[in-house]
């Protein structure tokens, strides 16, 4: 499991205890993705991608310039990045090519259940991969900021406007109003969804929606292996662990920064 802070620590837990693996200093770094634990990808501001090859972090060309605000994938060769003024870029070989959005909004999550199908969210644009080429989806709603689904029609966003989106089967949105901003999603299923927002985090059983209050800091990150483990991450060295049964925030953090993003390829 690795999570990276705004101000470019990367850190990584072992199974036992957090540990630093390297600092990528003077950038700021938002996103972060890993398909195993010989492949880990951080993406950033100004245009800056690093990756972790199991041995060494090395910085890869990201093909652009613009800020990165997250970065996703379906495997090791299926990596993407999204960012600033409609920035999507691809993995192609040893470095990243820019893909045509169409759109110059901010774009600020991407997900995929293949190399196929893809969406990208951003405030009045929200983006659908076919394989060949990204397209608006009509209809939906007007600022998404993170994005992740069970299946390509069982798709989930959170918002900063104090809302949760769904869009199901028949390809219709529905909001559920949360009364604070949301931050990000995950889920194992239909059935098992969860989003990280505000000292809390809401989860989806399929039937009705519950909560849990009792966590501190913004919560800017989600990421699990399964319904019995799963991590947030957010202000102030926040990092908790769910089990299936309750949250457990672990002490001492590797750092007192801002973890902004959580993912991994297994419990450890």
């Amino acid at each position: 499991v690795w999570a990276v802070s705004y101000h470019g620590e990367v850190v990584h837990y072992d199974g036992q205890s957090w540990s630093t693996s390297v600092t990528i200093s003077g950038h700021l770094m938002t996103g972060i993705y890993a398909s195993g634990p010989r492949d880990v990808w951080v993406a950033g501001r100004d245009g800056v991608i690093y990756h972790y090859d199991g041995a060494q972090w090395a910085q890869v060309d990201a093909g652009t310039p613009n800020s990165l605000h997250e970065i996703g994938g379906s495997s090791s060769t299926d990596v993407w990045a999204v960012g600033d003024g409609g920035t999507i870029v691809q993995l192609d070989g040893q470095g990243f090519t820019t893909v045509d959005s169409g759109v110059t909004n901010d774009l600020r999550g991407v997900w995929g259940s293949d190399p196929d199908d893809l969406w990208a969210v951003a405030k009045y644009a929200t983006l659908r991969w076919d394989g060949t080429d990204w397209s608006p989806l009509a209809g939906a709603p007007d600022e998404l900021f993170k994005v992740w689904g069970s299946g390509p029609d069982d798709v989930w966003c959170s918002t900063v406007l104090r809302e949760i989106h769904h869009h199901d089967p028949s390809g219709t949105w529905d909001a559920t109003a949360t009364g604070q901003n949301v931050y990000n999603v995950w889920g194992f299923g239909p059935d098992d969804v969860w989003f990280s927002a505000n000292d809390t985090v809401y989860h989806w059983d399929g039937h009705h929606w519950s909560f849990d209050d009792t966590l501190n800091g913004t919560l800017y990150g989600i990421w699990g292996s399964g319904p019995d483990d799963l991590w947030v991450v957010g202000t102030h060295g926040s990092i908790y662990h769910y089990d299936g049964q309750q949250w457990e925030r672990w002490l001492p953090q590797p750092t007192n920064s801002a973890y902004w993003a959580v993912w991994g390829s297994g419990p450890e």
